[in-house]
């Protein structure tokens, strides 16, 4: 295991309310989540309950927390008539592991990751 520690940026600045995943590219080791705080910052926690994540290659998710159903149940998520849904912050393809172009390696011992999404560039 690596404890990874990390920031989360999306143009440049810091983004709250998003759940990073770590999914391993070996599928038997468990994936690691984390929540980011109002700067951006998050430590992730493996779905076995120790605080990090495998070691090896990993693809990374992101998923607009602040912009997610609840997951209660298909009534809780109803809008009610004439609102629209939010929309995300993120792309979709950040929050699909079969799409993300995000990838980290992990490694044994403590180490700090900048995840950086950019969605505006500036044409230069």
């Amino acid at each position: 295991m690596g404890q990874v520690d990390g920031t989360v940026r999306l143009d440049g600045a810091p983004i709250a309310d998003a759940m990073v995943t770590f999914v391993p590219a070996d599928r038997k080791l468990p994936q690691s989540t984390g929540l980011t705080d109002a700067d951006g910052r998050f430590q992730l926690r493996c779905s076995n309950g120790a605080i990090g994540a495998a070691v090896g290659e990993h693809r990374v998710i992101v998923i607009d927390g602040g912009r997610a159903p609840s997951g209660k149940g298909k009534d809780d998520d109803e809008l009610p008539e004439g609102k629209d849904v939010p929309t995300s912050r993120i792309p979709l393809k950040f929050s699909r592991p079969d799409k993300t172009p995000l990838r980290q390696s992990v490694e044994k011992g403590t180490q700090e990751v900048a995840i950086e999404i950019e969605i505006n560039r500036k044409a230069s």
